[in-house]
C-alpha cells in the first residue's frame, strides 16, 4: 500500500510538472506571437512614415519647383521690360536718322575661271565656274550672271589672262547683251598680259550683270600652275554691294 501510495504522489507531482510546462510553453507561445504581432505593427508603421516622407519630400519638391518657376517668370518679365525699353531707343533713333523700315544687306562674291576659253565668240557669256565667295547667293555659276538682290549701287571687278599672241576684247553687260557698261580688251602681242578693270553701277531688284566678248577672244582659265602659285586665278570676277537705296 505504501509503494502504491508513494507511486501516486509520483504521478500526480509529476502531472503537476507536466501542466506547469505546458503553462509555460503556452506563456512563451503567447509572448512569441505578442513580440511577432508587435514587430509587425513596428514593420507596419515604419512603412506609413516612409511614405509620409515620401509624399512630405513631393510636397517640397513642388513647392521647390513653384518657387523657381515664379522667379524664372519674373525675370523673364524683367528682360522684356528691358527689351521694351531698348525697342523704344531704336525707334526713336531710327524716327531721328530718318532710317527707319532699312535692313543691312549684305552681297558679295568671287569666282574663278575653271576652264580656258579658246574661241569666246560676240555676245558669248564669259562664265566664272569656280565660286571662292557667294554672300547672298547673288552669283550664279552656271551662266555667270550676278543678280541684285537689292536696289543699290554695286561694283564689278575682272581680271582676265591670255597666253602669248592672243586676244580678248570682252565687256561688262546689264540685263542684256547689248548694254555695255565696261570694256577690257588685250592686243596680240609676245608675251603673257594680265588686266583688270573695275565698273560701279546702279543696279534694281532683279538686275542682271555679267560678262560678253565683244569679239573672238582667248582667255586662260586653270592651268594647274600650282608650283608658281596660280592655280585657277588666272582669271576671275568678283562684286559687291556698295549701298543700298
Amino acid at each position: 500500500m505504501l509503494k502504491s501510495k508513494d507511486q501516486r504522489e509520483r504521478a500526480v507531482l509529476a502531472q503537476e510538472h507536466w501542466h506547469a510546462a505546458l503553462t509555460e510553453a503556452a506563456t512563451a507561445r503567447n509572448k512569441m506571437t505578442t513580440i511577432t504581432f508587435t514587430l509587425g505593427v513596428r514593420f507596419l508603421q515604419m512603412v506609413l512614415l516612409m511614405v509620409a516622407c515620401m509624399s512630405l519630400a513631393e510636397g517640397f519638391v513642388m513647392d521647390g519647383a513653384n518657387t523657381t518657376l515664379q522667379a524664372r517668370v519674373q525675370d523673364l518679365e524683367s528682360m522684356l521690360v528691358g527689351v521694351d525699353g531698348r525697342l523704344a531707343a531704336l525707334e526713336a533713333f531710327q524716327s531721328e536718322c530718318g532710317c527707319k523700315g532699312s535692313v543691312a544687306v549684305h552681297s558679295a562674291f568671287m569666282a574663278t575661271m575653271a576652264n580656258s576659253l579658246e574661241h569666246c565668240t560676240k555676245n558669248q557669256a564669259v562664265i566664272f565656274e569656280d565660286v571662292k565667295l557667294n554672300i547672298g547667293n547673288g552669283y550664279d555659276n552656271r551662266h555667270g550672271i550676278f543678280r541684285a538682290s537689292v536696289a543699290g549701287s554695286y561694283a564689278f571687278t575682272t581680271t582676265l589672262s591670255r597666253p602669248p599672241n592672243f586676244s580678248y576684247h570682252v565687256a561688262f553687260v546689264q540685263n542684256v547683251a547689248t548694254n555695255e557698261i565696261s570694256y577690257l580688251y588685250a592686243d596680240p602681242i609676245n608675251m603673257w598680259v594680265e588686266r583688270s578693270t573695275t565698273v560701279l553701277t546702279h543696279m534694281a531688284a532683279g538686275d542682271e550683270i555679267w560678262m560678253v566678248c565683244i569679239s573672238d577672244s582667248h582667255i586662260t582659265g586653270n592651268l594647274n600652275h600650282y608650283a608658281e602659285g596660280a592655280g585657277d586665278f588666272h582669271s576671275h570676277i568678283s562684286g559687291f554691294l556698295v549701298g543700298a537705296d
